[in-house]
């Protein structure tokens, strides 16, 4: 199985920095208004900088979760699980088995899983 086939190669969005055009940190203990080095207004821009994270990291989020259904798809049907009454629970205890170690090793799992199954 080619593991590389399900790894998700959009950049993971970085926070924006709460820091001015100017260089000017915001506090972080009030709301940021006008920066006190510039008197630039930065609550809106901020604010428009965090949205566009916000949205960047959902659509990051939703491409690692289609890959991912895919990769349950394909692993399945690899080792023979496609609409057995079991699959769904063998994928489980395989991803919750190898997922921390890498689809490899949820896909090592599931083999193993389906030798009992099948």
């Amino acid at each position: 199985m080619n593991i590389d086939k399900y790894k998700n190669t959009m950049e993971y969005p970085q926070r924006p920095k709460s820091i001015c055009n100017c260089g000017e940190p915001f506090s972080s203990t009030r709301p940021p208004n006008y920066c006190s080095e510039c008197g630039e207004p930065l609550a809106d821009e901020y604010n428009a900088k965090i949205e566009q994270y916000k949205e960047l990291k959902k659509q990051y989020n939703e491409q690692t979760d289609r890959l991912e259904e895919l990769f349950k798809a394909d692993a399945l049907e690899e080792c023979g699980l496609t609409g057995h009454t079991k699959a769904d629970k063998a994928y489980s205890m395989a991803w919750e088995r190898g997922h921390s170690d890498g689809l490899m090793h949820v896909y090592y799992e599931l083999e193993e899983l389906a030798e009992l199954l099948l």
